[in-house]
Formats: structure tokens, sequence, C-alpha cells
């Protein structure tokens, strides 16, 4: 019986003695980017001047892996003057609207690497001083909206 306590306590502190073991670790590290997302287009409609137009929502979407400020302008091509009155606030009731080149807004990064994080946007269309002489009808008048993001 002692000598099966012995073999017994002899095995067991063989064992005990390789209580170690080893492991690889793997990761795959993501650059530092600033990337963002709009939809294609947002149609307002028909709107006159001395109009304000109602609310267009859409999401702006964080892609990359940073903070970032972002900032809606009008692209150097355009040379009208309609969507020089496009206006933006992150809510639709009682906005304080900016017009756009002034607004800016701030997007967290995403919460998980490669993941996206999501911004709720309105604008507006502010024709309701609007001055110049409209003389004929302008059926899809369009412009391009150029959003720049800004690491903070």
């Amino acid at each position: 019986m002692i000598f099966g306590i012995f073999l017994f306590g002899m095995v067991f502190s063989t064992v005990s003695a390789a209580n170690t073991d080893h492991m690889n670790v793997t990761v795959d590290i993501l650059a530092t980017e600033t990337s963002i997302s709009v939809p294609d287009r947002i149609i307002f409609g028909d709107i006159a001047a001395g109009y304000l137009s109602d609310e267009e929502g859409f999401e702006l979407t964080n892609l990359g892996t940073t903070d970032i400020t972002v900032t809606p302008t009008l692209d150097d091509s355009y040379t009208g003057t309609i969507f020089q009155n496009l206006k933006f606030d992150t809510v639709k009731t009682d906005p304080e609207l900016e017009e756009i080149g002034a607004f800016d807004v701030e997007v967290l990064k995403p919460t998980i690497a490669g993941g996206k994080r999501t911004q709720q946007l309105y604008a507006w269309l502010d024709l309701t001083d609007y001055e110049d002489s409209i003389n004929d009808p302008m059926e899809d008048h369009e412009a391009t909206i150029v959003f720049t993001a800004t690491p903070l």
C-alpha cells in the first residue's frame, strides 16, 4: 500500500512538473484610416423661391479607424446659386440650420475595428430668402456635395 501511494505520488509529481504550455497569438493590424460613406443621392422634390423644403434624412457612416469631423461643401463644378442654400443639422425637431460649408459634425470611430458607426443627418433646401429670379422651371436641377472627413 505504501508502494502504491509512492508510485501515485511519483506519477502525479511528473504530471505536475509539465504544467506549462505555449500558445502563439496572431492579429491583423489595420492602418489608421479615414473612410466615410453617404447615400448616392437625396431628392428634395418640388420647391419654389420663398419656401423651405421638408427635411431629408440620411446616414453618414464612419468606416475608418479614427474619430472624424465631416464637413459638406458644394463641388467646385457647381456654378448655380440654388444649392448654396442647402442647410444641415443632426436633429429634425427645432433644428439650428447651418449652411453648407459652415456645418460640420463629429463622428466617433466604430466600436470594433473594421466596423462602422453611423450619424443621422438632415438636410433642407432653404429658399425662403432666395432673391434671384427663376424665370423657367429647373427640372432635375442637381449638384454634387463633397463630404470631407478630417481626423480629430
